[in-house]
């Protein structure tokens, strides 16, 4: 039987269908060394409820796969989007209540994909980032509160999961491996600089479809009717775009922004629905108040 248990979790909105690839690709890759678990606890408007009741369901979720397999002696947790923040509070639940102490569970990998670890608030300069800013506690509730740093004006949840004295930056350090994977264009919702954990994104003025020189590609490519690859485009350069393609691209560009003028007041109506029902079930889940690291405290005291 499997010792090491990987838990893969997925994002806001979601279910686990939208990790299965991974899980299985997983699974094919190790055969019987690695037991993926799917948590179903946060499916669908139950994301609204927020990172700590979502993440507290996970962790309790985790501990019962852990009681139903005892053999597990290692552990790796995969976050999708915001899952991966339930998967960063969890993992401070596990190490609080003493999973990851020695000769019991060992941690391993922890990995997260399009995180938005630093939130998804913007700069405020210009009007349509402070009305994005606005928007999301009243269309995602406490996740969307959360989500924009807007839960509490003295400690947001974010900021108490990046605390050095706390149980989650206590629970992450014991992972020997810690994997950020952010993209680096065409991410709206989480952009690079939050979910590479970084102040700024280099990124943001290269031009579209391009290969940064020196890296290889990770994706096969056979070239047909030439014995030569087309040389890869840099950062400087761009390929000449025909006339067709151009006015072909401003018609795509128009019917979209038609598009969404149309929904946009449909999908505002849909959250808000959402957002009523989240509420209606929101569920009485007791979470805990103090998340201090108790060996933190002590090396302070004396």
């Amino acid at each position: 039987m499997a010792t090491h248990m990987l838990v893969a979790v997925h994002g806001l909105w979601g279910n686990p269908s939208h990790v299965q690839y991974v899980a299985k690709s997983i699974e094919q890759r190790y055969n019987e060394a690695v037991m993926v678990h799917l948590p179903r606890v946060n499916v669908g408007i139950r994301t609204y409820h927020g990172i700590d009741v979502c993440g507290e369901r996970l962790y309790q979720d985790i501990v019962i796969a852990l009681e139903r397999n005892p053999q597990v002696n290692k552990f790796s947790i995969l976050g999708y989007s915001a899952g991966g923040l339930y998967s960063r509070y969890a993992v401070g639940r596990l190490y609080q209540e003493g999973y990851f102490d020695e000769n019991r569970i060992t941690p391993v990998n922890f990995i997260t994909f399009a995180c938005p670890h630093l939130g998804v608030r913007r700069s405020p300069r210009t009007l349509f980032n402070r009305f994005y800013n606005c928007m999301p506690p009243y269309l995602l509730w406490r996740a969307g509160a959360q989500f924009a740093v807007a839960d509490d004006d003295t400690n947001p949840l974010l900021h108490t999961l990046t605390r050095p004295d706390s149980v989650f930056m206590a629970g992450l350090k014991q992972f020997k491996c810690l994997v950020a994977y952010a993209n680096t264009q065409n991410d709206r919702t989480v952009p690079y600089s939050t979910a590479s954990l970084s102040a700024r994104n280099p990124y943001r003025k290269a031009p579209s479809r391009t290969r940064l020189e020196g890296y290889p590609n990770i994706v096969s490519v056979r070239h047909l009717n030439t014995n030569e690859p087309p040389a890869a485009l840099s950062f400087a350069e761009k390929a000449p775009t025909p006339l067709l393609s151009s006015c072909f691209s401003v018609f795509i560009g128009l019917l979209r922004v038609l598009l969404l003028l149309c929904f946009l007041p449909l999908a505002i109506l849909g959250l808000c629905l959402a957002n009523a029902v989240a509420r209606c079930t929101y569920p009485k889940i007791a979470i805990p108040s103090d998340f201090r690291n108790p060996q933190t405290q002590q090396q302070q005291q004396q």
